[in-house]
């Protein structure tokens, strides 16, 4: 659930460009121009019968969690979604003030220590032996509305201060990194006042492709897809979609420059 006055499209409202990428057939690049999408149109009854306005599907029997994943108007506030939100809040200030791993788990690898570990597996919902492959390093603090919404790759880290809004889906690659004080929003409002104060809420997911660096203190507003070994300055703003292999910076984030691939035209499996 979001408290961000946060844009419901990846397009700006001042019209300045951002790099795209499209990761459809063929692989268009599209680079100083933000992707074009559709914007929810107001309507009268959206209290009554909470249609759709990003999918056109029906939501007659969908409930209210399934309306998010969807990316459709939902309801936030009904027992289901304030049920997840809850437990994510106990996890997470669990995860918070669980007992430091010692010095000698360190040096042996176990960066988060086995209390913080088992804590991270249920918020993330991931049995004992997916977390011991996966191997993520989450430094705390960090803030989470479900957690049950994410998912990792291999060797993920994040540096203190994540808050991660994962109303959508939220997908780390391999050997992600983020750094500290890092902020993903899936989740958003509409920006039609008539629309907003009906309380309905809309979520988009966020994809960080394998890889990817993002540093500290950047934003990633859904929908957002982050391409393969790109990285993205400290305090960058990234709606849209970034292609793979460049550093992006700035508000809203730009291409500053194009990074070499490795040997073989892909990252390591």
């Amino acid at each position: 659930m979001s408290f961000e006055p946060t844009q419901e499209v990846s397009t700006t409202t001042d019209g300045r460009p951002v790099a795209s990428y499209e990761p459809a057939s063929g692989e268009t690049f599209v680079e100083g121009r933000a992707e074009e999408r559709d914007a929810p149109a107001p309507t009268d009854d959206v209290a009554a019968d909470q249609a759709p306005r990003i999918s056109g599907s029906s939501t007659a029997d969908k409930s209210e969690k399934e309306k998010m994943l969807a990316g459709e108007l939902y309801f936030a506030m009904g027992p289901e979604l304030v049920g997840e939100r809850m437990r994510a809040k106990g996890l997470t200030r669990r995860f918070n003030n669980a007992e430091d791993p010692t010095a000698e788990e360190i040096s042996g690898g176990d960066a988060m220590g086995p209390a913080r570990r088992g804590i991270a597996a249920e918020l993330f919902g991931l049995s004992t032996a997916e977390i011991e492959r996966l191997q993520p390093v989450i430094e705390p603090p960090i803030q989470v509305d479900y957690g049950l919404n994410t998912t990792f790759g291999e060797f993920f880290y994040a540096n203190y201060g994540l808050c991660l809004l994962d109303c959508a889906r939220v997908t780390f690659g391999k050997r992600v990194l983020l750094g500290p004080n890092v902020s993903i929003y899936a989740a958003t409002h509409p920006t039609d006042v008539a629309q907003r104060q009906t309380g309905l809420e809309l979520a988009f997911p966020v994809t960080i492709g394998d890889d990817a660096w993002i540093g500290g203190g950047s934003i990633l507003v859904g929908p957002c897809t982050i391409g393969e070994g790109t990285t993205v300055a400290a305090g960058a703003v990234v709606t849209g979609n970034i292609e793979p292999y460049v550093v992006v910076g700035g508000v809203p984030a730009r291409v500053i420059k194009r990074l070499p691939r490795p040997a073989g035209g892909s990252s390591a499996s």
